[in-house]
């Protein structure tokens, strides 16, 4: 398979396609497009034209960005000969999220970077780490306190799992306690 470059009215959006985007996600996504176009020719749109059309499978929002900044050409990888079962696979996998984010590794080495322009989805308020009042005795010699506000008790308990993994691997003896 080959990129090839076609015409933005050649390709076709993806009717069914269940990913979306809201607004202010999807500026930030033509802002990225706008600043750094290359990436376009990296992460073309995959399509398919079993239809007789050139159907995007992954890349909706893409090329809704492309059309949004004016581009008349777009990159595409063309898959020929794929099943309706074939395409739904393609459409589930490359929108899928397969990895977390080491919040660890982007605080202590990627901080500096607008993370969020870029794309990453950090709680509100992630850098704020307070040390405990100093009229306290800390229980194992150290304690910090740290506040982080989440959307809902799915995004919750994925990243206390995850900072409680953090945690045991680095200090066996920590403890993670919880207000709720």
């Amino acid at each position: 398979m080959e990129i090839q470059s076609m015409p933005i009215g050649a390709v076709v959006l993806n009717d069914s396609n269940p990913r979306f985007i809201k607004d202010e996600a999807f500026s930030m996504l033509v802002k990225s497009l706008k600043d750094c176009p290359s990436l376009f020719q990296a992460r073309p749109l995959l399509c398919s034209d079993r239809t007789g059309e050139y159907v995007i499978l992954g890349g909706n929002m893409r090329y809704r960005a492309a059309v949004e900044l004016g581009y008349e050409i777009v990159p595409v990888i063309v898959f020929s000969d794929l099943s309706e079962e074939g395409e739904r696979e393609i459409i589930i996998k490359d929108n899928g999220s397969f990895g977390s984010w080491d919040m660890d590794e982007l605080a202590n080495s990627w901080s500096n970077l607008p993370l969020n322009e870029w794309g990453i989805d950090l709680p509100k308020n992630w850098l704020e780490v307070e040390e405990e009042s100093k009229d306290e005795e800390p229980a194992l010699g150290h304690s910090v306190r740290m506040t982080i506000e989440f959307e809902d008790l799915e995004e919750f308990t994925l990243a206390k799992y995850e900072i409680q993994t953090l945690l045991k691997k680095r200090y066996p003896s920590a403890v993670l306690k919880d207000d709720k």
